[in-house]
């Protein structure tokens, strides 16, 4: 192996070592960036299932009032109906 061909395989050697450290750089960062990503969607899925919570207890309260209203309009019709008392 002449000079030439050693220096041509030592510079091919290091831009694989330059791509190589870069690769690993951008490895890292994207598992950096996974790790929030992971977190931020964890925070959300607890903010979604508070929010069915809160939506399921606030359908609960809009049936019972509306059972009530129910019963009291039931009530007062019947009211209205009933024969008035003669003299």
């Amino acid at each position: 192996m002449d000079i030439e061909s050693f220096e041509v395989l030592e510079q091919e050697i290091e831009r694989a070592i330059t791509l190589i450290e870069e690769l690993k750089e951008e490895k890292s960062q994207r598992e950096r960036e996974n790790a929030e990503l992971r977190a931020k969607l964890s925070e959300m899925e607890g903010t979604v299932s508070a929010l069915r919570e809160e939506n399921e207890r606030l359908r609960k309260l809009m049936e019972e009032r509306r059972e009530r209203l129910k019963a009291r309009l039931e009530q007062m019709l019947s009211k209205l109906e009933s024969p008035l008392p003669g003299p």
